[in-house]
């Protein structure tokens, strides 16, 4: 699903449009069709994918040269040069939190945190969390993840069973200080909250 960066930013965010091509910085977050439409026809370097992602980016779009790519460790911070200043990127992906292991879940996110994150994004990216639990997990990060007072958590909440508004405002109410929306549930699979 393309994301839509606020103007003036140096940055897109699997978001591959001829506007994007004009920006200075690439990130690719996991290689799914839709998070990656469009890179083949406007795509410029460098992009920046785990090693994984830009692995799975190639099979599917073997046009693309590697040398497009600026691999990102899971879990390691980088440091991205830019002419109107410096910033910092972890790569990190907790696809499917709900599922985790809480212990595993609260460390290593306690360990990315420690690698430079600001901000944490907390998905249902299957769509079948009922709210009670979702908040409840967004409540538990909050108490158990080393950390975590210094960082924003960040919500996705996918639509598979109609839940993701209730699932994004329960974790809201529990603690999320930012939240991914879409207007009218519009958005990948099952669609996404709708507000």
């Amino acid at each position: 699903m393309p994301i839509e960066m606020p103007r003036g930013l140096p940055f897109s965010v699997d978001t591959w449009t001829p506007s994007s091509k004009r920006k200075r910085h690439h990130f690719l977050t996991h290689a799914h069709k839709d998070h990656s439409s469009g890179i083949s026809t406007h795509s410029a370097y460098p992009i920046y994918p785990t090693n994984l992602t830009k692995t799975l980016i190639l099979q599917q779009y073997p046009q693309l040269d590697d040398s497009l790519f600026v691999d990102i460790e899971v879990g390691q911070s980088v440091v991205v040069n830019d002419r109107d200043g410096s910033f910092r990127v972890a790569a990190f992906d907790a696809n499917h939190c709900p599922g985790s292991n809480r212990e595993f879940l609260y460390m290593i996110l306690g360990e990315v945190i420690k690698a430079g994150a600001t901000t944490l994004n907390i998905p249902d990216t299957v769509g079948y969390t009922v709210s009670d639990e979702f908040g409840q997990l967004i409540a538990d990060i909050k108490s158990n993840t080393p950390g975590i007072e210094n960082v924003i958590i960040s919500t996705h909440c996918q639509n598979d069973l109609g839940l993701a508004t209730a699932n994004t405002i329960a974790g809201a109410c529990a603690g999320a200080r930012q939240v991914e929306v879409t207007i009218n549930g519009i958005g990948e699979r099952a669609g996404n909250a709708s507000l």
